[in-house]
């Protein structure tokens, strides 16, 4: 195999890497995460009891919402609900009621 070849192998190899990489970090950024403190504290601080986080809510984000974590509650005038609370890095955090 010639030097030529062999770089170029090489070369292709490390750009495929590269797309790899940068679909994997695109996904990571693009995908909602779970904040189940950060859900927990402000539900609380609403007056919500009996908190279940049921996982990521994949639909329904607000632009620039990197949390939407799922949850059902005991709302303060005593019914049950369920939604999701969205945050952002910097934006607050928003109940949102199914």
């Amino acid at each position: 195999m010639s030097y030529r070849m062999r770089k170029s192998i090489l070369k292709n190899v490390l750009i495929g890497i590269g797309i790899i990489v940068f679909a994997f970090a695109f996904m990571w950024v693009a995908m909602p995460h779970s904040d189940a403190a950060g859900t927990i504290r402000t539900l609380t601080a609403q007056g919500y009891t009996g908190i279940n986080i049921t996982g990521v809510r994949w639909w329904g984000r607000s632009e620039g919402a990197y949390y939407s974590t799922e949850f059902n509650a005991i709302a303060p005038n005593g019914t049950r609900v369920t939604g999701y609370v969205t945050s952002g890095l910097w934006a607050g955090n928003t109940v949102r009621l199914d």
